[in-house]
């Protein structure tokens, strides 16, 4: 496992569970006191915290113990789940009491330990913005975490994550996000809705990993936006239609147009005259004609999205 936490620090590694069970029985509030360890302990260094922080967001912890078996996560697949606060509980116990030996080194690893989780609890949102070289993010209040703000997340394997590699994920504690909302707009009107996300990275090619503070209703997964893409639309009865929009971009009432072909012309070659004709037919835009702007406009392709919405 790696690490750059000097051993004297205490905290190096993890400890096997059963060894640590086995020494934290020993330890009680007599042999606290008999140690000659106070109700409270010196204050871990921060690059000590940081790194029980980061812990207690899977990183540094081998993919097999998230996904032991493949067939757990196979291709195109999402999995949600909630990290179980007992297990990395065990976690922090464990990497500080590695270190110690004897029955005093215990119980201070031991006494350490309440105050070790808060202040790991208060960096959780700063991992994230010291692995992207930002500014660390304002520490948060450590009695949320773990109590109504669990740690829930989410493993993605899919091609998305290797042909898109800046998909956006969003977390809502509602599902009446409308499905046409700008996402940033809404963030700002509302963000007593949002989710906020502590973790997002790449495992694999194409692995992703998403650990957010607290349960979400709607995780919304969108396509990075690159730059203005066209397109048409596959028909449900076969062929291709071009939806019918507005001059704001958004789409009409009326049923999409089926996209003409030049009868006399390479396949797929599209017959732009009649193609217009038909738009216009269907919703005017103004004015003379349609124009290149207002054709552009009809074909635009927005980023895809796709929602996943908590079960009644």
């Amino acid at each position: 496992m790696r690490s750059m936490i000097d051993p004297r620090d205490v905290l190096t590694a993890l400890a096997p569970s059963n060894r640590l069970h086995a020494r934290r029985s020993m330890v009680g509030p007599a042999a606290l006191t008999a140690a000659g360890v106070g109700a409270t302990s010196p204050a871990l260094p921060d690059h000590v915290v940081e790194r029980l922080a980061a812990w207690r967001l899977l990183h540094d912890v081998p993919f097999g113990y998230l996904v032991p078996d493949p067939a757990a996560l196979p291709m195109e697949s999402i999995r949600f789940f909630r990290i179980d606060a007992a297990w990395v509980e065990a976690l922090v116990s464990g990497a500080l009491a590695v270190g110690a030996v004897a029955e005093r080194e215990l119980a201070r690893a031991t006494d350490a330990e309440p105050q070790a989780r808060r202040a790991a609890d208060r960096k959780l949102r700063s991992v994230r913005d010291r692995a992207r070289g930002r500014t660390a993010a304002a520490e948060v209040d450590a009695e949320r975490i773990g109590g109504a703000d669990e740690v829930c997340g989410f493993l993605l394997r899919s091609l998305l994550v290797s042909q898109f590699p800046g998909l956006s994920v969003r977390a809502y504690r509602t599902t009446a996000v409308p499905l046409g909302a700008d996402p940033a707009v809404y963030d700002q009107e509302h963000p007593e809705d949002v989710v906020p996300l502590l973790r997002i990275e790449r495992l694999a090619p194409t692995v992703m990993i998403v650990l957010l503070q607290g349960s979400p209703k709607l995780v919304w997964l969108q396509e990075p936006h690159h730059g203005v893409q066209q397109g048409v639309d596959p028909a449900p009865g076969g062929g291709l239609q071009v939806p019918v929009r507005d001059v704001t971009g958004a789409v009409t009432a009326e049923p999409p147009v089926p996209l003409p072909l030049r009868g006399n012309a390479p396949p797929g070659v599209v017959d732009v005259a009649t193609l217009v004709e038909r738009l216009d037919a269907a919703h005017p835009l103004g004015g003379p004609g349609r124009g290149g702007a207002g054709l552009g406009l009809a074909l635009l392709q927005p980023p895809a999205r796709q929602r996943f919405e908590e079960g009644p």
